[in-house]
């Protein structure tokens, strides 16, 4: 499970983002010094969110009759993630 705290504090010195799961922004981040702070500053709202969300998918795993998965597009390199029920197989 992850922490907003340790998220907190990795955001201060701009590696938040690989701690929450999302590498290829956080590299983007870092190269861009946090688009120029803006990002920063949209960041400091969003972490609350992105901890919820991951730790939410977390939890999810480990639950009785669903399961995520994780489909990742080999031509863009995106990532979508849904939640199914094992029934609906």
């Amino acid at each position: 499970m992850k922490s907003v705290g340790v998220a907190y504090l990795l955001w201060l010195f701009g590696f938040h983002r690989f701690y929450l799961g999302r590498p290829g922004t956080a590299i983007i981040y870092i190269c861009t010094c946090g688009g120029c702070g803006i990002w920063s500053l949209i960041d400091l709202f969003l972490i609350p969110i992105i901890v919820t969300e991951e730790n939410a998918m977390f939890a999810s795993l480990f639950k009785g009759n669903q399961s995520i998965s994780v489909n990742v597009d080999s031509s863009s390199g995106k990532r979508s993630r849904r939640r199914r029920d094992e029934d609906d197989d």
